[in-house]
């Protein structure tokens, strides 16, 4: 009873405490999850001032406009753009939870997260570009996050994952999760005049990138370039 009671007295850490702790353990975890956060909270931010939303738009969204006026850039910094708190937290939120999981998959085998961040983005993008064809762009890190979530699908296949669906909450297997996403990416991918405003192509190269990753990963691909290029 004395210790319940000392439990409830315990005062919580002062918030600005708990967010340099939080920080402080995710850069020691890794450094591509940390400064990745700490730049989509401030391209978030960046977002949320009118007179730099000319720049936002130039500089931080994928789109043909933006490539035939040759903005390379935004291939990938598009992945750290996002305009609404919605789009940005579930991002983060599928960041910080699956990011750590393949972190460790992948340093386990002796590389760096980084390429896999890259490599999804890219992907993400590319996808994109060559599979809508409406004149709009694409922003956000789902691309990143979907390819995390497929290379957990595959490294735990039979874990549980939950989602909210129309207000529904549903728990699937990993690998279900993973074949449902496959299949309503591949929809909104190829069905034109889609309006729901998701840039399906973006998510579905993000998946392929992910899976992708782990079957050559396994297989000992990418070790093996790894230490040709160490």
């Amino acid at each position: 009873a004395s210790y319940a009671t000392q439990s409830c007295q315990r005062q919580p850490k002062p918030l600005t405490v708990a967010l340099k702790d939080f920080f402080t353990s995710l850069q020691r975890l890794s450094p591509t999850l940390f400064y990745g956060t700490i730049s989509i909270a401030s391209t978030f931010v960046l977002w949320q001032i009118p007179s730099l939303a000319g720049m936002m738009q130039r500089h931080f969204v994928c789109s043909q406009y933006n490539l035939r006026r040759k903005r390379y850039h935004t291939i990938l910094t598009s992945a750290i753009s996002h305009v609404s708190l919605m789009h940005l937290l579930i991002n983060s939120y599928a960041l910080l939870t699956f990011g750590p999981i393949v972190r460790d998959s992948i340093a386990s085998f002796g590389l760096p997260l980084w390429p896999f961040a890259l490599g999804s983005a890219l992907a993400g993008s590319l996808f994109y570009l060559l599979l809508t064809r409406d004149g709009r762009g694409c922003l956000g890190a789902s691309a990143v996050t979907v390819a995390m979530m497929a290379f957990y699908a595959r490294t735990y296949p039979s874990a549980q994952l939950g989602f909210v669906v129309g207000f529904i909450p549903i728990r699937l297997p990993a690998e279900y999760a993973l074949f449902a996403m496959a299949a309503v990416s591949l929809f909104g991918s190829l069905v034109r005049g889609l309006r729901d405003n998701v840039a399906h192509s973006g998510h579905l190269g993000g998946l392929v990138f992910g899976v992708v990753y782990f079957e050559l990963l396994i297989r000992g691909y990418l070790s093996k370039i790894g230490r040709r290029g160490r």
